[in-house]
């Protein structure tokens, strides 16, 4: 809690944390300092840091930190609908109810908030998870009225971003004149692909959180300079 404010941070403490999930699940190969905190995770709280997290940083204006904030929410429900989904000890319907509303929830929030690219594709995103069979979406128009809710929020977002991308411009421009530059997160992207595989299989085997981010690089700079994320 020391920067709460870090979106990077948070990310990738979330990122550990799931994880430990998969290891909890998967435990063979895990190291017994991993499988022994794979053992006391608790995913109520693991949702409770989900949501502690966007708290912080989930809305607002991103323009520097999106990759970071969009990686979140899709972390999030990919972990609400791989481990919480099967968690609760309820009946088919009602979990195909509690994954409708933690989709509807997510992705209405991430629409509101201005970012600089990463809500660009979020329509799309939308549409794989409405086409996923464990979702109770009723008919096409339930799907469609969803779709254009998200579409309208991140447009309304969309129009607020330029005005709150020049204050952001500002503060970065104040920074650097003190000899702090902000380390560039496209420099330590690995790949283009969704950061976690998105499944929510009763039988998946993954081992481990992909994640496209040189974490190593990026928290660990080695520059000559002040740096800040």
């Amino acid at each position: 809690e020391e920067f709460p404010g870090c979106a990077a941070l948070r990310l990738r403490y979330l990122e550990e944390v799931c994880q430990l999930a998969i290891l909890q699940r998967n435990d063979e190969g895990a190291t017994e300092e991993e499988a022994a905190a794979a053992a006391t995770l608790d995913y109520e709280q693991i949702c409770t840091d989900f949501e502690t997290a966007l708290t912080h940083v989930g809305s607002g204006s991103h323009q520097n930190d999106d990759i970071y904030v969009s990686r979140i929410y899709r972390l999030y429900l990919w972990f609400y609908m791989s481990f919480m989904s099967h968690h609760h000890n309820e009946d088919k319907r009602r979990k195909e109810e509690r994954n409708k509303e933690m989709i509807t929830n997510l992705f209405q929030r991430r629409a509101s908030a201005p970012m600089k690219y990463e809500n660009d594709s979020l329509s799309n995103e939308l549409q794989v998870y409405l086409e996923k069979k464990d979702c109770h979406f009723k008919n096409e128009k339930e799907k469609n009225d969803l779709i254009n809710q998200v579409e309208q929020g991140r447009m309304n977002a969309s129009r607020l971003f330029g005005s709150y991308a020049s204050l952001e411009d500002g503060i970065d421009a104040a920074i650097e004149r003190d000899g702090v530059t902000r380390l560039d997160i496209q420099n330590f992207i690995l790949k283009n692909d969704d950061d976690v595989k998105m499944s929510d299989d009763d039988n998946d085997t993954e081992k481990e959180i992909e994640t496209d981010i040189d974490w190593d690089g990026l928290l660990n700079n080695t520059n000559d300079v002040d740096t800040y994320l």
